[in-house]
């Protein structure tokens, strides 16, 4: 993923799946100047993350 789409994703009112390690999580934020996301499991708020937006995807694999 990249990180127009990784923007596009946290700011659209819709719920689009999205995977890191094959697990769904949601995109807190994004930062675009580190390329990076802030991301929480779906189920696991608590546990949050900065990870590579180039390490997300829109389906499993």
């Amino acid at each position: 993923m990249d990180v127009i789409r990784a923007q596009q994703i946290v700011d659209s009112p819709d719920q689009i799946p999205v995977y890191y390690q094959n697990k769904q999580i949601w995109i807190q934020r994004v930062d675009q100047e580190e390329k990076k996301a802030h991301i929480h499991p779906l189920k696991e708020e608590g546990s949050q993350q900065s990870v590579p937006v180039s390490e997300l995807s829109e389906r499993m694999q």
